[in-house]
Formats: structure tokens, C-alpha cells, sequence
């Protein structure tokens, strides 16, 4: 279903993204974005050379040594600055895909993974193992939420913002579907392989937000042109919020737990947020019914 988007010219709406990227990495990277741009390296380059950073940060961070745990955060600060080149420099080169995108969000989800094993680690040094594996199965589900609802939100949000329709995620995976479909196992083993991974993410996110806010799911919610302007005066709160609730804050505060000492409370601080993350969710449903009724 094809859906208008009327354009308010006199209001400039803001773009909303993790608050991590928009006041910290991304103006950081930027630094260096015109360097690489008199370069042959390409952004895939760029995203695979902040995987292989993030990797050492992570190697780093697994020593039991106060020192090499912060070098190896601050290591991996560094990585996610490096992250943050990849979209600048393929807008700059215009060089921008589809599978650079897909590449780009894969090793994000890699680089969670592994922090969650290191949080693992340090957790059962202090506790039995049977409640440290609940911890971490906790804060790991109370992580992915919020990381999945950001990404929903905002990403749905700024395609409104920008002209390009609502309900990008359905449309995504049907594109991502028909990228799988195209290449063979034999020729491009490892395409198939993240591909497979990244329809299975945005089925998960879809269905995750199908159960936690079913004003989504309607189609009422989406009929008929849809007013920008309007649009943000509902969900600008909630939007506001979402932003402190992505892998780059998340990522930051790990280092600020490192930098004290005490990243064996760090699974307990994720834990702790879940409350707050149902918070916003419940402020999300609320502005979602209310943007319903303007709808019908």
C-alpha cells in the first residue's frame, strides 16, 4: 500500500538517532570522514576495519587487569567513532547500498554479542554460576529490547521525516528477501549467511513490536496521507527518549562502569533499566492511541 506524506514546509523537524551518535561519535568522525574521502578506501572497508577494532577492544577488556580493561573500552569507543565513517563516507562518495547498510547493522549486533560474553565472564568470578547466567539472560533481554525499539521508532520516524513512507520494515525485509534470493551458496557463502541473519533480525523486531504495541498493527494507523508536523507533535517525547536507549549509550556507560572499577554491576545497572524501558513503552502505546484517533 503506497502512502502519501504531506510535507509541512514551515517546520524544520528534527532527525532522531541514538543520542551516543548525534552528540559524541558522529561529529567525532566527521573529523576524519575528508581524510579517508582522498582515499581508495571504501565504507565496507571502513566497517570491517571497526569490527576488527571492536574485536581487540573486546580481547583487551576479557584481561583481569584494571588498566588493560580500560584501554581495551576506550579501544572500543574507538571503534564505534569508526562506525560512525562508514554512512558519512559512502554519502560523501556516494557509494551508499542496500548491503553496505546490512553490513553495517550485522557488526553492530556482533559487537553486542561479544560484550555480553565478557559481561558473562566477569559475572561468574562473583557469583554461582546458575544466578549469574540468569543476570546476564535478564540484562541481555532488557539490552536487545531497547536496542530493538530504538532502531523501530526512530528509523520509522525519520522515514516519515524525509518523505520516504511509513512502514519501512515490512518493505525492508521483502528488499532484503529478494537480495537473498539472488545470490547462490556456493558463490557468496558469506553474503548468505549475514543476509540470513538480518531477515531473521527484522522478523524478530516485527514481531516484538506486533506483541508489545498492537496500535502498529493497525491499518487504520497508516491509511491515508499522514501530516509530518502531526505526526512528531505525538511522538516527540517518546522519540526524545528512545534515543538514550542504543548501543552506543549502552556501550558508553559499560565504560564508565570499567573506569570505576565495577563492571560486575553493569548487567545489574541493564537490569535495573528494564522498569524504565516498560516506562517509555507504556508513554508509547499512549501516544500511539492517541495519533489513532486523529486517524479515523
Amino acid at each position: 500500500m503506497d502512502l502519501n506524506i504531506k510535507t509541512d514546509l514551515k517546520h524544520e523537524l528534527p532527525v532522531i538517532e541514538d543520542a551516543g551518535d548525534a552528540y559524541a561519535y558522529r561529529p567525532a568522525a566527521s573529523l576524519f570522514v575528508p581524510l579517508l574521502a582522498r582515499t581508495i578506501i571504501t565504507p565496507n572497508q571502513v566497517t570491517a576495519v571497526s569490527l576488527i577494532i571492536g574485536l581487540v577492544g573486546v580481547i583487551l577488556l576479557s584481561i583481569p587487569s584494571y588498566a588493560w580493561r580500560l584501554t581495551g573500552s576506550l579501544v572500543l569507543q574507538f571503534s564505534i567513532i569508526v562506525d560512525c565513517m562508514d554512512g558519512q563516507l559512502a554519502r560523501l562518495k556516494k557509494m551508499t547500498s542496500d548491503w553496505g547498510d546490512i553490513f553495517d547493522h550485522t557488526t553492530d549486533d556482533f559487537k553486542l554479542l561479544i560484550l555480553t560474553v565478557i559481561i558473562v565472564g566477569e559475572c561468574s568470578r562473583s557469583m554461582p554460576a546458575v544466578i549469574s547466567a540468569v543476570v546476564v539472560i535478564c540484562a541481555l533481554g532488557a539490552v536487545l529490547c531497547m536496542v530493538t525499539s530504538q532502531y523501530f521508532y526512530c528509523d520509522e520516524y525519520n522515514s516519515i521525516r524525509s518523505g520516504h513512507g511509513a512502514n519501512e520494515l515490512l518493505k525492508h525485509i521483502e528488499k532484503v528477501k529478494m537480495m537473498y534470493l539472488k545470490r547462490t551458496w556456493r558463490t557468496d557463502f558469506f553474503p548468505k549467511i549475514l543476509l540470513s541473519y538480518y531477515i531473521f533480525r527484522l522478523r524478530l523486531i516485527k514481531l516484538f513490536i506486533r506483541l508489545s504495541n498492537s496500535h502498529r498493527t493497525r491499518e487504520e494507523f497508516w491509511s491515508g496521507p499522514i501530516d509530518q508536523s502531526e505526526y512528531f507533535r505525538y511522538q516527540k517525547n517518546t522519540l526524545y527518549l528512545w534515543q538514550f536507549m542504543g548501543f552506543s549509550v549502552i556501550s558508553f556507560l559499560m565504560t564508565f562502569f570499567v573506569l570505576f572499577g565495577r563492571l560486575d554491576l553493569f548487567p545489574f545497572m541493564c537490569v535495573c533499566t528494564f522498569p524504565l524501558f516498560i516506562i517509555v513503552l507504556l508513554l508509547q502505546r499512549r501516544s500511539d492511541r492517541l495519533f489513532l484517533l486523529t486517524r479515523r
